[in-house]
């Protein structure tokens, strides 16, 4: 069984699941719930020193930590491509995205979806990018959370969707 640390944050709340999950994909959520944040200044620095002190609490360093992005911290952008084997999509995009993506630099990762090529050879391409800020948050979190392993999704839904009413 493999141990995860999922966390969801606001401005002031930040919520978590902490679950085993068996290779059947079977979940047993071990503990569940939502701690307020002491935001007196740096609300970064905040979200971070909460996810340490719940790592710390949980005894959750071997866990692999899921960091749920709400959908308001991604800038995305369509857009069309000329003509481009599958091996020089990911240069192309980053260099059109980061024209139509606010914010986004040559340093920001961009996530991408390819759409089938038409007849012209050419593409649309649906660009993401996390905005800057929540970028270097996780960016912190990754770094000094204390879990040993780290990913991050797109959540589409409140985490609180996930955890059943008792």
């Amino acid at each position: 069984m493999s141990r995860h640390l999922v966390i969801n944050w606001n401005a002031r709340t930040l919520r978590y699941v902490y679950a085993d999950a068996d290779r059947l994909g079977r979940l047993r959520v071990i503990d569940a719930g939502q701690q307020e944040l002491s935001v007196d200044g740096d609300t970064n620095a905040a979200i971070v020193n909460g996810v340490q002190q719940l790592v710390t609490r949980l005894k959750a360093d071997k866990s692999k930590l899921l960091i749920l992005i709400n959908r308001g911290s991604v800038d995305s952008a369509t857009f069309t491509v000329p003509p481009a084997g599958e091996s020089e999509l990911p240069a192309l995009v980053q260099n059109v995205a980061v024209r139509d993506i606010p914010g986004a630099t040559d340093q920001t990762p961009i996530d991408f979806i390819a759409y089938p090529r038409r007849s012209d050879g050419t593409r649309s391409i649906r660009a993401m990018a996390l905005v800057a800020e929540d970028h270097l948050l996780v960016r912190q979190l990754i770094a000094q959370a204390g879990c040993k392993s780290q990913r991050v999704l797109v959540s589409t839904h409140p985490l609180r969707a996930y955890i059943p009413e008792v």
